[in-house]
């Protein structure tokens, strides 16, 4: 795969669809003096840039002499052996052997230190703390009273890590319980807000978790009968592999324990507040808790998890680890997290490279002819078998003289050749290996590589010392980590020919990536237009408004182009003056220039998608730094894609059967199917998540219809498809085609039939339609009736005689039925309207008049119309010039449902992958192994240079192909924008930041006080059972005294307990021992905060049901909504309220170790089924999800709905005012500044804006986007 094709057919694909969707078409060299700059300034790119990638160093002692100096058991030696070195005795890397032994060491008490673990990603971090939890599981499993107390805890920030890390922890497991009893297995667990509460829970056959077979491969199905995960793949196992170590469910993990158990901090929180996990919490006796991925935990969540780590710490002598990618501090805030001293903190960093690179080889260089890997070992075999001469070998590969000879003296260098070119004992050895695994023709040279590291060390050694350029790549890269490709190259490689730069380039780093001396990562930067503007002096255009010194004086003016034949105006001092000829468009509409940064990235991934189909993995993970971002490519790319690709499949279908009958109506049913088949079934085969589902058939049911004109109008416009010809008369073939366009798509709204439209009525829209041809054509009536005679022949239109008011009108209807669809491959195209027209022969347009060509279609390797960059017949080039090829996406993030998160992240990791696009927020950022993935794309540059690490990380992880990162830098933020500017200086080589921890939010403090104290009264059971739990399948009004009345005995308990209380609190947050104090007042003595939150809580729940309960209307039906309401309130409540724990939380009282948002109650209109009319239907969601359908212009998409705000009501008081620029022309328009006049960017004065509180919205279905000026809402509080 070569990455400079790739970004050059996704560049080009994007710039072609820019200029032909924001109307460009109309600009040429004659029209604009620098048009080839404008045309390249679209899409800005700045790239690639080489990032040095190199492995870690591996540990000198081999794994067996590792295990007996530090005492590790044998079945986890043995485990290891066989799921890491592939039943070789293989070495850990360095930071692993060193990370393993200081565990142990601090879990068995030689020592008494904390850790932290710092290495990249792809680096084996995970071995370095599950080893020791295996180990320790054994052990201790000997040496307890109660075996099955908690031994270890892997706390992960995300869910899909615990999913992630799971599925490997089962690989290690199952090998270790091979040699054990089942009352001596090792089991493991997971406890999250996906684990089910029982077993009944889970269905027959079920995939939980997405695990795999240990064994195979093959997902796991949950048996009822035995309560495990089952493999019943018969075709490897003689009988089913029965994984009985797993504790998927909360009963079963809170009445068996597990010997190493996976969470995250809330959860785990919420099983010390729950009593049926009491027992089993007073009886763990952690020896290790790691926080892995702890570099997230910054800022107030730091906090929050320090103040966390505190009260471990004092429930349990636990070794902490803390693992993380590579930080700039790891010291400090190791110490900041776990409140110890630096000394008394272990630090694990990465050491990499198994060879120096920093020292100069000697000799001569190396003539850069050099073929890649592959060719070099099929040379090499067959000089080993066959002894060819020079001829022989330049046949057997194809290539030039120069390239053999550059080739044999590589491998003289590398020791597989001596002088007289015969093979050495060395290469015959690795030659055996290679022609035992079948590696060259399978493309697995790599894996031999790896795995045998005497290979893998000796071409190391070889290339650094013997090849000089490969050493003069390190020294230009010197302390940096990223390097500009074009600068490498004219350093390095002036010499060759620069059209042969980047494939030498490539194939050294092929011969470097076996020795894993340095590998392949590419880093591009993309930055779209801001808007287009014109210089009338010059007849210039350019993609960004500047000052006038930065354009030379240019006087620049915003163009907009008419929506209909793409003609360029500009206004200058309220005149409008077009660009060249004017055009003669009646009613005139405009495009809008600037495009959204979304839809920028979508039309580039449809593209880039594809690429990776054919020469990558066939995947792309797109990150995004907002959910409302991830949800929007995501959205798009179903949207624009799946559309694109319906009416390839359409195509095909039509070409399939267009030797026999095939109506329209045949033609939706096949292509439904064919649609669900390629973006349900197969990605997802089923899915539980209704929502989705149900929006994705309902958006696939749209597609399907030919005649949906939102969706293929183009095609009939183009002349892509049209009517099967049913006259030989041309011109009656063109009249019939337009007669069903307008019934199709121009249809009388005032009929009770579809697709019906009265016959003056029609005679009028053809007169709009196709008007020059009438021109010429007198006998327009007696064609017309010809016309419409062949088509009611044909039974594709029937005529019918109604009344309409006091006169009988003739009404015609489409009958889909029989309507016949065939592929136009032969076309005229209008050059200004753009128009295609079937059946036409002459060489004015019938529409416009203007100038058309013909086009033929069988073959787009047709030239572009007469001084065009591109083809006018754009549509034809896209929809036939292309085979039907899927790209299926989907939108990963939190809150989606888990059967739906499941079937993603399965689908996305598959190989060959079901899904193709997956667009994503940080739930994908941390730690995931998606296995083959060699392409990322982000929207928007990372707040953080550690987060774009870790989303690059994701990449690259298989070493048989380059990786790729794509960031798309939005043009109107200014923080892209200024990194954009210089982006190897500003951004990658920058130093990272230091993680920081909040330590002066008091607010933390109480909410981990709050939920110590919670933790004492339920262990200590001291009248826990008063308060933890509610009864809430009753009237509203007792629900909430109830809940009441049992705050009240909370707050009692606290008082009769306070000074224990007090005493234990001075243990548990030792660092924070001077407002502990404060912190209890506050909270529980009057007025009590937990009181007043609860109180709010409880009161929105009540005025939400009054509320609705007023939309209800009057009498039985009144009344049986009103039922539904309170039973929509109800189970409202009985998720939030019925237990205490997680009413204190929405009410922001426990814990909040990330940042949260309370709810709030939007109302949706709803029209019932029973009477038709418009009721209001309750919501609960988080003020941020509600903030964003709260903006007609940010509208939330899920499953194909979007959502637009009807009203919004917020609070009659301010809580503050603020000062916003409204200057749309702004670089940052509605920025706020709130302690200043002037708006810093643009100098223009600002406006001062109220700020109120935020209640609610109603929100209605909408199908259009609205443009309104947004608001500012902020500091909401409930």
């Amino acid at each position: 795969m070569n990455i400079l094709d790739v970004k050059n057919r996704s560049i080009d694909h994007l710039t072609e669809t820019i200029w032909w969707n924001k109307g460009l078409t109309k600009l040429n060299e004659d029209t604009i003096s620098n048009y080839d700059e404008f045309i390249r300034n679209l899409v800005q790119v700045k790239g690639p840039y080489l990032e040095k990638v190199q492995p870690p160093k591996f540990s000198n002692q081999s794994w067996p002499d590792y295990c007996e100096r530090h005492g590790i058991q044998e079945e986890v030696q043995s485990a290891i052996r066989d799921v890491v070195f592939g039943g070789g005795d293989g070495r850990l890397y360095r930071h692993q052997g060193k990370a393993v032994g200081s565990i142990l060491d601090s879990v068995h008490g030689d020592t008494d230190d904390d850790m932290i673990i710092t290495v990249p990603t792809a680096t084996g971090k995970t071995e370095c703390f599950v080893i020791p939890a295996l180990d320790t599981a054994i052990s201790n499993q000997q040496e307890r009273e109660f075996p099955r107390q908690i031994k270890s805890l892997i706390i992960y920030p995300q869910k899909a890590l615990e999913t992630d890390q799971l599925d490997r922890l089962v690989k290690y497991t199952y090998e270790i319980n091979k040699q054990r009893t089942g009352t001596e297995e090792v089991k493991i667990g997971i406890y999250d807000g996906d684990t089910p509460r029982g077993q009944y829970k889970i269905t027959g056959g079920q995939n939980v978790r997405g695990l795999e077979c240990p064994e195979c491969g093959q997902k796991l199905g949950w048996d009822q009968d035995s309560g495990t995960m089952v493999c019943t793949n018969t075709d490897e196992h003689r009988r089913p592999v029965e994984i009985d170590f797993l504790e998927l469910t909360r009963d079963d993990i809170e009445e068996n324990g597990a010997d190493i158990l996976l969470t995250n901090p809330e959860a785990l929180e919420f099983r010390f507040f729950s009593s049926d996990s009491r027992d089993l919490v007073n009886s763990d006796l952690l020896d290790l808790v790691i926080f892995d991925e702890a570099h997230v935990w910054n800022g107030n969540g730091g906090k929050a998890i320090s103040q966390f780590i505190s009260r471990l710490k004092n429930r349990y002598s636990s070794t902490m680890v803390l693992a993380s990618a590579t930080i700039a501090n790891p010291g400090e805030f190791a110490s900041d997290l776990l409140n110890r001293p630096e000394h008394d903190i272990s630090h694990i960093d990465f050491e990499a490279g198994n060879v120096e690179t920093s020292v100069r080889s000697g000799g001569n260089l190396i003539s850069l002819d050099v073929l890649s890997p592959q060719d070099g070992f099929r040379i090499l075999r067959a000089i080993e078998e066959e002894n060819p001469d020079k001829a022989e070998l330049m046949e057997l590969v194809e290539c030039s003289e120069e390239e053999i000879d550059a080739t044999l003296d590589l491998l003289l260098r590398l020791g597989y050749l001596d002088k007289e070119h015969n093979t050495t004992p060395h290469a015959e050895d690795l030659l055996e290996e290679i022609k035992g695994r079948d590696a060259i023709e399978e493309n697995e040279l790599q894996s031999v590589f790896n795995e045998v590291l005497k290979f893998r060390e000796q071409i190391a050694e070889k290339l650094v010392n013997q090849i000089p350029q490969i050493s003069e790549i390190f020294q230009q890269f010197g302390e940096e980590n990223f390097i500009e490709v074009e600068r490498l190259l004219e350093e390095i490689f002036s010499d060759v020919d620069q059209e042969k730069q980047f494939e030498t380039l490539t194939n050294l780093l092929e011969w470097c990536k076996l020795g894993g001396v340095l590998y392949d990562r590419y880093h591009y930067f993309i930055k779209p237009y801001v808007n287009f503007y014109y210089c009338p002096d010059c007849q210039s255009m350019f993609t960004e408004r500047v000052s006038e010194s930065g354009r030379n004086n240019h006087s620049l003016r915003e163009v907009r182009f008419c929506s209909n034949c793409h003609t360029p105006y500009y206004e200058d001092r309220g005149e409008e003056y077009a660009i060249a000829e004017p055009c003669s468009c009646s009613n005139r509409s405009y495009t809008e220039p600037p495009m959204q940064t979304t839809t920028f990235l979508s039309y580039f991934l449809s593209q880039l998608g594809r690429d990776m189909k054919e020469f990558g993995a066939g995947k792309v993970l797109v990150f995004s730094n907002r959910r409302g971002d991830a949800e929007g490519v995501g959205s798009l790319m179903m949207k624009l894609d799946y559309s694109l690709e319906s009416e390839r499949m359409m195509i095909s279908l039509l070409d399939e059967n267009q030797d026999q009958f095939y109506s329209a109506s045949n033609l939706r049913e096949d292509l439904y199917e064919k649609l669900k088949e390629s973006y349900v079934k197969q990605p997802y085969t089923y899915l539980e998540d209704e929502t989705l589902s149900q929006g994705l058939f309902s958006q696939l049911g749209g597609l399907a219809n030919p005649l949906n004109k939102g969706n293929h109008r183009k095609l009939w416009d183009a002349g892509i498809i049209s009517v099967r010809p049913e006259s030989e008369n041309n011109e009656i073939n063109l009249l019939a085609n337009e007669v069903v366009k307008i019934l199709a798509f121009k249809p009388h709204t005032d009929l009770d039939q579809s697709n019906s439209i009265k016959i003056d009525s029609l005679r009028s829209k053809l007169s709009n339609s196709v008007p020059t041809y009438f021109d010429s054509a007198p006998d327009l009536d007696a064609k017309l009736d010809e016309a419409l005679s062949v088509l009611e022949q044909a039974d594709i239109v029937s005529r019918e005689r109604e009344r309409s008011g006091d006169e009988v009108v003739t009404v015609l209807t489409l009958r889909r039925n029989f309507l016949e669809l065939t592929v136009q491959r032969e076309v005229r195209i209008c050059e200004f309207c753009y128009s295609g027209w079937p059946f036409w022969e002459r060489s004015y347009c019938p529409d416009c008049g203007e100038h058309t060509v013909g086009v033929d279609r069988n073959s787009f390797d047709q030239e572009n119309f007469e001084g065009e960059e591109y083809t006018l017949d754009h549509w034809g080039k896209v929809v036939l010039g292309h085979g039907v090829d899927p790209l299926v996406s989907a939108v990963h993030k939190a809150g989606i449902k888990t059967d739906t998160r499941n079937k993603i992240e399965e689908g996305f990791g598959a190989n060959p992958p079901k899904i193709n696009v997956v667009s994503a927020t940080n739930t994908l950022e941390l730690g995931i192994d998606i296995g083959t993935l060699d392409c990322i794309a982000g929207l928007g540059i990372p707040p953080t240079k550690t987060s774009y690490v870790q989303r690059a990380g994701r990449t690259g992880r298989s070493l048989d192909r380059s990786s790729m990162v794509f960031t798309v830098a939005r043009p109107h933020n200014a923080v892209d924008n200024f990194y954009f500017e210089d982006i190897e200086n500003r951004f990658l080589n920058a130093s990272s930041k230091p993680v920081q921890i909040n330590h002066l939010n008091y607010d933390i403090l109480k909410t981990q006080v709050m939920s110590e104290v919670l933790t004492y009264l339920n262990l200590r059971d001291l009248d826990y059972g008063r308060f933890e739990r509610f009864e809430t399948g009753q009237d509203i009004d007792e629900v909430i005294n109830d809940v009441y009345d049992g705050v009240e005995a909370l707050l009692d308990t606290v008082d009769d307990h306070r000074g224990a209380i007090e005493e234990h609190l001075k243990e548990a947050f030792e660092a924070d021992r001077e407002d502990l104090d404060q912190a209890l007042e506050d909270l529980f003595d009057s007025p009590s905060e937990v009181k007043q939150r609860v109180l709010r809580r409880l009161f929105k729940f009540y005025t939400t049901f009054r509320a609705l309960e007023k939309e209800t209307g009057q009498g039985a039906k009144g009344l049986r909504r009103r039922r539904v309401i309170q039973e929509e309130i109800l189970q409202e409540l009985e998720r939030e309220v019925g237990y205490l724990p997680m009413l204190l939380s929405s009410a922001g009282m426990i814990s909040q170790y990330r940042s949260t948002d309370d709810s709030v109650a939007l109302f949706r209109e709803k029209e019932s089924e029973e009477d038709g009319q418009v009721h209001l239907s309750y919501e609960s969601k988080s003020v941020s999800q509600a903030l964003r359908e709260s903006y007609p212009e940010a509208m939330d998409t899920y499953g194909g709905v979007d959502y637009e705000v009807k009203s919004a009501q917020v609070s009659r008081d301010e809580i503050f005012s603020t000062s916003v620029c409204t200057n749309q022309s702004c670089i940052l328009p509605y920025n706020e500044y709130p302690d200043l006049k002037i708006c810093p960017l643009c100098e223009e004065d600002l406006e001062e804006i109220s700020v109120h509180e935020y209640l609610g919205a109603v929100l209605k279905s909408s199908r259009s986007r609205k443009r309104t000026r947004p608001l500012i809402m902020r500091g909401v509080d409930f």
